[in-house]
């Protein structure tokens, strides 16, 4: 009631104020009957506009309009302005507060809708076949010119991974020889690569490997300076750069001037209503370490005897040869050797490198407890927000949590470097996150933006540390990565997993989205770029090498998008989008792991073919079997805003998962997704949210076919929920799309409750007594 007192006060400001703009100033809406761009909560939007400000549909289009017309922050700001200056006592009006927030719910432009997220690779998206079998050009430009396509298939958020360059030492760790012992050098830097058998696959007349090595392995993101990262601070406190320093982009993502079209990119993902995603690293390539950065790692000095013993040393192979020799000491197993001159002389120092240490053997950890190195992370974030982000994808953000972080470090270096009671004070020693986040929100909010932070970390506790530290940081946005999808859908189709693998996935995504409210606290995926291609885990059994068999083709694309729907912000790769099985220049990743699912391959000599020029990937992604998809689901999904999400029970939880959720018209929408596909018919039974009591007060449609489907009032497999019996699949048949209609209702205003509903004279006087 108190929201239905707020918008009619709206009512009577608004209309004869004249807030809203001229109508020859408004944009034309490009995106107007397409459900797949339309923002989560605009259908609740069109129906408070058509109830309390009693407008036709004509009226109502425009005032959406004019709104989802502010494509930029600022242009929003300032339309909300107005209405701030209609309300009395501006910004510390409560009132206006609470307006602002339903306005922006209710209309929503697309930074605020519930993020779908098209991630694609640069060094991937650049290639043209003709130039060369793996050589990529100008892939910033073609981010720009899927910008169009993108926009009109739903998508709001593109994530580019691989914005810097990556170093030439990763391109030597991964390209050994062998899987036997390697002496791995570029610069003054050398490691040791034990046991790992790299990607060397021949496909049609070319060999392919990862030529590009490790995008995680950069120079850095912005400038490392230990002395002049060190004039920034306060105090020894991290501050706001007076100014934003540059990027260190891959000038090789463009023939022209890379920075400029980061530039131009910005603009047409502004104007197009898209948010841009890019990464955040914590990590620096050995071979980027030098005499005024090393003091930003983790390192430790040889001993007085072995810094004589290296002096006395005049050749180069005599000394290189003993920097290998101090490597293949067991102790320092952990780490890489980098020489360092200074006052000019020669020395090496002993740099920790991240785990996981022979495909990682290529990054080297930053010093996070550093005010310095806190102080570069600030940089380089403030400087991805200069250039344009609206989100910035962490990688590993739970390795830079103090008790994840101090577990990295060798345990006789550890001592020396740190005192256990300062780490384990938070008072003399903060969480390095805790500062971070506290100046980019500073930042954000200098700048009127919300930045979303999208943080790969996958245990529990890591997750609700992470979110508690940005939790009294209102500009910041916090999103965990879950794989629980991916893991089972992979199961489901490589091993015959039981089904219910994906509904205990579906239980916990569903649950932290309603514990999470507004702000989705998790990102999630049926595969990413880091994983196995989505088409080879349903088309073939990687681990038990056994034929193909009939799996679903739309089954995890369907939920994904359910999800998206629901408020669950969603991830697919463009490699998975045209539905490849891997990337030509992919990320790299050797072939000897032990855990199939974490397999970078590469695509078919077919799927190569299609790729000659950019025209040709564009190709893929127009007649992507996705756009289809998402214009058939979508135009099915009828309504937004959802109050209540459960799971359901059926009679073949083998096979058959069940997700149920109720609509802003109180109509329960109930959607069942076949997870084994096959060619014979399948008939179930199907919970529903109805208690047995009122079932009779319930009428139910098939969405899809839009025929009457019985619900069965007396239900001899539950106690108290009634069931839809007799739901039948047909051959080849993946998902159904029921509603639950209640004869009482004649789809009231969403924003009133029960007890404001007018009552049907219509109704039965069981469910009159039951409001």
């Amino acid at each position: 009631m108190k929201n239905s007192l707020i918008i009619k006060i709206i009512c009577i400001l608004l209309v004869p104020a004249g807030i809203f703009p001229d109508p020859a100033a408004v944009m034309p809406s490009t995106i107007r009957g397409n459900r797949a761009t339309l923002a989560p909560h605009l259908s609740l939007g069109r129906e408070t506009l058509r109830f309390f400000f009693q407008l036709d549909t004509a009226g109502v289009d425009e005032l959406v309009d004019r709104y989802r017309a502010t494509r930029t922050d600022d242009e929003r700001t300032a339309y909300m302005e107005n209405l701030q200056a209609v309300l009395a006592g501006r910004k510390d009006n409560p009132l206006y507060k609470k307006t602002l927030r339903i306005l922006e719910r209710i209309f929503g432009n697309a930074y605020e809708a519930t993020p779908a997220i098209f991630a694609t690779y640069l060094l991937d998206l650049g290639v043209e076949t003709s130039r060369g079998p793996q050589e990529y050009a100008d892939s910033i430009k073609k981010v720009i010119r899927l910008l169009p396509m993108i926009k009109t298939t739903g998508f709001n958020r593109i994530y580019a991974y691989g914005l810097f360059p990556p170093s030439k030492f990763s391109e030597a760790v991964h390209q050994v020889t062998t899987s036997g012992k390697h002496y791995v050098r570029s610069g003054n830097a050398t490691t040791i690569v034990n046991g790992y058998e790299t990607k060397k696959i021949k496909i049609g007349e070319h060999m392919y490997r990862d030529v590009h090595g490790n995008i995680f392995s950069i120079p850095g993101i912005t400038e490392l300076n230990y002395e002049r990262l060190h004039a920034q601070l306060r105090d020894n406190t991290p501050q706001i750069p007076e100014q934003p320093p540059a990027l260190l982009i891959n000038a090789r993502l463009s023939e022209s001037s890379a920075a400029e079209d980061l530039l131009t990119l910005r603009a047409e993902a502004d104007r197009a209503g898209i948010g841009l995603v890019f990464d955040g690293f914590a990590w620096i390539a050995p071979d980027a370490i030098d005499a005024a950065n090393y003091r930003l790692t983790v390192y430790k000095e040889l001993s007085p005897e072995e810094k004589e013993q290296y002096q006395t040393l005049t050749t180069e192979q005599s000394r290189q040869r003993y920097i290998d020799q101090i490597l293949d000491r067991p102790e320092n197993y952990q780490f890489c050797a980098v020489r360092i001159t200074e006052n000019n002389q020669e020395r090496p120092i002993l740099v920790v490198h991240l785990r996981g240490f022979d495909k990682n053997a290529d990054q080297a950890i930053l010093n996070v407890f550093l005010p310095e190195v806190q102080q570069y992370l600030i940089n380089s974030y403030i400087a991805l927000i200069d250039a344009g982000a609206t989100g910035i994808r962490i990688d590993l953000a739970h390795e830079l949590l103090k008790h994840n972080f101090v577990n990295q470090i060798p345990a006789d270096l550890r001592w020396t470097l740190w005192s256990w009671k300062i780490i384990n004070n938070p008072e003399l020693s903060p969480e390095p996150w805790q500062t971070v986040f506290s100046a980019v929100n500073a930042y954000a909010e200098q700048k009127n933006k919300t930045i979303e932070l999208y943080l790969e970390t996958y245990a529990e506790y890591d997750k609700a540390k992470l979110r508690l530290l940005a939790a009294d940081k209102p500009r910041l946005h916090i999103m965990n990565y879950d794989d629980r999808l991916f893991h089972a859908w992979y199961e489901i189709n490589q091993h015959d997993h039981h089904a219910g693998i994906l509904r205990d996935a579906l239980n916990h995504i569903t649950m932290t989205l309603i514990a999470s409210k507004d702000t989705p606290a998790i990102a999630t995926y049926a595969s990413n770029f880091d994983q196995l291609a989505l088409s080879i885990i349903e088309n073939y059994r990687v681990t038990l090498k056994k034929q193909p068999r009939s799996i679903p083709r739309d089954g995890i694309k369907i939920l994904l998008l359910v999800l998206r729907h629901l408020g669950v912000p969603v991830m697919i790769d463009i490699r998975d989008f045209i539905g490849h099985s891997g990337q030509i220049n992919s990320i790299a990743g050797g072939t000897n792991m032990h855990d199939a699912k974490h397999l970078h391959l590469p695509p078919t000599e077919e799927e190569i073919s299609q790729r000659p020029d950019f025209s040709g990937f564009e190709r893929l992604i127009r007649d992507s079997h996705w756009i289809k998809l998402i214009r058939n689901v979508y135009s099915k999904l009828t309504t937004q805003e959802e109050r209540f999400i459960t799971g359901l029970d059926n009679a073949n939880l083998d096979r058959f998962i069940g997700l149920s959720w109720k609509t802003e018209k109180n109509t329960w929408i109930v959607f069942v997704l076949n997870t084994k596909k096959d060619l014979t018919r399948q008939t179930i039974w199907v919970e529903t949210p109805i208690d047995n009591d009122f079932s009779d007060g319930y009428s139910a449609r098939d969405v899809l076919t839009n025929r009457p489907i019985k619900i069965l009032t007396h239900n001899p497999y539950k106690e108290r929920r009634a069931v839809i019996e007799n739901l039948t699949f047909e051959p080849g048949e993946e998902w159904k799309l029921v509603e639950l209609i209640p004869h009482y209702c004649d789809y009231p205003h969403p924003l009133l409750g029960a007890a404001d509903i007018p009552l049907n004279p219509a109704r039965s006087p069981a469910i009159e007594q039951s409001i």
